[in-house]
């Protein structure tokens, strides 16, 4: 990849070879005329980000040049760009002979193109590289039992068999292209959010105020006993305040925002952890994430972000005393 338009020509080469090698190897052997036909599927201008947020690439149009000589190194192998958007590669697959796919390219077979390749009497065999991905667990699932089926088909493996594809890949047929493909996931160093965040007030406001005194408290309401908790403290913790009623229980500080801010952020894919706590733990323990980073959002939007993410509710309830806790007590 680093190696730009030679690098392209020569991953071409080394795939064909791999590939024709894997063929010869395993039983049953193949006719040496068997035409090896690869397509690479990948959301180009996410790709390009990546790589160059892992400090592999310089810049985003370096992908560019490797491609090229992907495309150029030979007549039946293509490197395509499916659009920005993992879905948009569904729509890109088409019946091939031989698949062989980089799994860093965190693209999404359907299963109806997929089942059109094993219906196609001219192929042979699929090899089918997509090992960090558990969603292909799924997609392979209806051939787990069927040993015809799954003579055809060989999986790839780059970084190591995600856990769903890891409970099922002996059933099958395995090969590891090490001259070809990575063998770990990308590392890519997390950078903090430089996003100016709204914190929670150290008193009450006004509002939060009027409302915990207008909660009923007469003896008739079965809630009484917890109503009447409603007055705030703080504990001081060594990054932020955890609000507690006078029972030390925790409580969530008041948000004002918007129904359309609220809806406009609950339908975007966005990592809470990076916008609302300036870092994201699937980045740092694992190198990826499967939500945005690169939007820039507002404060306004910032605070609906926030409640979005309290729709998920904490597992210790109002127990909770941790600071970064995103989630919802009440």
């Amino acid at each position: 990849m680093k190696a730009g338009l030679e690098g392209g020509k020569r991953a071409a080469g080394l795939l064909k070879q791999a590939v024709e090698e894997e063929l010869r190897s395993s039983p049953p052997a193949l006719a040496h005329h068997i035409q090896v036909v690869i397509r690479v599927y990948a959301n180009m201008k996410g790709l390009a980000k990546t790589y160059k947020d892992a400090e592999i690439l310089p810049q985003l149009a370096s992908l560019d040049e490797f491609v090229r000589g992907f495309n150029m190194g030979d007549p039946m192998c293509d490197y395509i760009d499916a659009g920005n958007g993992k879905e948009c590669s569904d729509e890109k697959i088409k019946g091939t002979q031989y698949i062989a796919q980089s799994s860093h390219a965190n693209t999404h077979l359907s299963k109806a193109m997929f089942r059109h390749d094993l219906a196609d009497m001219h192929c042979q065999q699929i090899l089918f590289g997509g090992s960090a991905d558990n969603g292909y667990a799924r997609l392979l699932g209806p051939y787990n039992e069927d040993d015809a089926v799954r003579s055809r088909i060989t999986l790839l493996e780059g970084p190591p068999f995600a856990r769903e594809l890891a409970a099922i890949k002996d059933r099958y047929h395995t090969a590891s292209f090490d001259k070809v493909f990575r063998s770990q996931m990308l590392v890519i160093t997390p950078r903090r959010a430089t996003v100016s965040l709204p914190t929670p007030p150290r008193t009450p406001s006004a509002d939060y105020a009027m409302a915990a005194a207008q909660v009923p408290t007469g003896p008739s309401s079965s809630s009484s006993s917890k109503a009447h908790n409603l007055a705030i403290t703080k504990q001081p913790t060594t990054a932020a305040t955890v609000l507690l009623n006078k029972s030390g229980e925790r409580v969530d500080s008041p948000l004002s925002y918007t129904s359309k801010d609220f809806l406009a952020m609950k339908g975007r894919r966005l990592c809470n952890q990076f916008y609302l706590l300036g870092k994201c733990s699937y980045l740092e323990k694992f190198g990826n994430c499967q939500h945005q980073h690169s939007a820039k959002l507002s404060n306004k939007q910032l605070v609906a972000l926030r409640a979005v993410a309290r729709l998920t509710l904490c597992q210790d309830g109002r127990a909770c005393k941790d600071s970064e806790c995103l989630c919802g007590h009440q």
